[in-house]
């Protein structure tokens, strides 16, 4: 899991690098209930596989505006822009075998994704 700075939006492609300039204040994440950044599942296999998490110290999150964004670690792809947490955690079964990484960004202002390639 990464830190930087309902429903489920899907979404394909997305480069941060393409985005426009602004400042990221998220604070850091963690399984809830544990103080673990990482958990191992297993897809495919019709299961759901829910990940909740939780902020390890609030105090520290700042702007006006939240997103999570969900990527696959080995080509940086977004494969999800959930405006929220949903009820249970992000499901993660229907994502690419590998390791996938949860950021939550915080910001003010707003921010401009210009490509669909990669984050």
């Amino acid at each position: 899991m990464h830190y930087g700075n309902g429903s489920y939006t899907k979404a394909t492609g997305g480069s941060a690098a393409a985005w426009a300039v602004c400042h990221f204040e998220g604070g850091a994440i963690q399984i809830a209930g544990t103080t673990d950044n990482t958990v191992e599942i297993c897809v495919g296999e019709g299961t759901d596989d829910l990940i909740e998490v939780e902020f390890v110290d609030m105090s520290v999150l700042s702007g006006d505006n939240s997103t999570w964004v969900i990527t696959d670690q080995a080509t940086g792809n977004i494969l999800g822009l959930p405006a929220t947490q949903p009820a249970g955690g992000f499901n993660l079964e229907g994502a690419p075998t590998g390791v996938c990484d949860i950021w939550y960004l915080r910001y003010t202002g707003y921010w401009i994704r210009r490509s669909h390639k990669r984050l």
